[in-house]
Parts: structure tokens; C-alpha cells; sequence
């Protein structure tokens, strides 16, 4: 019998993992795709566990009201991310920054 090896499942060549998105966002402005998907991930994991936790202690107001300000928190930064104008690559400027270079030199 000949032993079967099939192929490790990974990203296409190119692509970097969500770890790697995350590291490489302590580099570069703005916000990267994994570094957004590990905020949510994050936020959801935190909500689930206050949900739990005003569960089992019977709508403790603590709980009640961490999960209220997490719940505010995760919202605010939904919009503030979302909201963010996007981040030119390095070497381009956009428009606002050469509009303000050229008020400078007025």
C-alpha cells in the first residue's frame, strides 16, 4: 500500500496570513484586512463572554453594564475604522496632503 500524503491546505503564494497581517500593521498606517478581522474577533469573543457571564449571574448590573460599554465601544470603532480615509501607498500622495503642501508654500 502506498501511503497517501495529500497537500497542506495554505494560502495561495502571495498572500499574507492574518498573523502576518497583524504584525505588518505596526508598520503601516491605517488598518489591514487581518488586523480588522482579529478586532472583531476579539470584540465578538468579549461580548459572548459578558452575555455568559449576565446569564449565569442572573442579570448581575456589572455585567449588564460592561457588556452595554462594550457593546458602545465595539460601535465606535466600527464607525471610526470605516470612516477612515484610505491610506495611499508610500511614495503617492493623495490629494488632501498635496493640497496642504501647496498652502504651505503660499
Amino acid at each position: 500500500m502506498a501511503d497517501v500524503n495529500p497537500a497542506p491546505i495554505s494560502a495561495p503564494a502571495g498572500t499574507p496570513s492574518i498573523a502576518q497581517d497583524v504584525m505588518d500593521s505596526v508598520f503601516q498606517p491605517g488598518v489591514n484586512r487581518g488586523l480588522f478581522i482579529v478586532m472583531n474577533i476579539s470584540f465578538i469573543a468579549l461580548l459572548a463572554t459578558l452575555t455568559f457571564l449576565a446569564i449565569v449571574t442572573q442579570g448581575n448590573i456589572h455585567a449588564l453594564i460592561l457588556f452595554t460599554t462594550t457593546l458602545a465601544l465595539y460601535g465606535c470603532t466600527l464607525w471610526f475604522v470605516r470612516n477612515m480615509p484610505p491610506v495611499a501607498p508610500e511614495g503617492e500622495t493623495s490629494d488632501a496632503t498635496a493640497d496642504t503642501a501647496s498652502k504651505k508654500d503660499d
